[in-house]
């Protein structure tokens, strides 16, 4: 059976704070723990979430720190909440 973990991601100018939380309504919520802004970092966390059946889902927020890195490595699949509290997809032009 296929497993969801939601990811939020709070991007910094050269970190990025990742939290985890479990699918589900009591799913588990957890500090997973900071990593450098850059793709290489991002790709390495998205390898290690994807573990088994494992499928991460990703959030982060669009501020003034949404950096090329976290444009490369979330072109399309992954959602961007803003300051408003928003959330929409990522558009392809960005």
């Amino acid at each position: 059976m296929t497993k969801i973990v939601y990811v939020g991601l709070d991007v910094h100018a050269e970190t990025i704070a990742v939290a985890t939380a479990d699918d589900g309504r009591g799913g588990e919520i957890r500090f997973y723990g900071t990593i450098r802004n850059t793709a290489d970092s991002i790709l390495r966390l998205t390898k290690r979430l994807s573990s088994g059946n494992t499928i991460p889902v990703f959030c982060y927020e669009a501020g003034l720190c949404w950096t090329n890195p976290v444009k490369a490595a979330f072109p399309l699949n992954s959602e961007r909440t803003y300051p408003t509290g928003t959330v929409t997809g990522i558009p392809s032009a960005v």
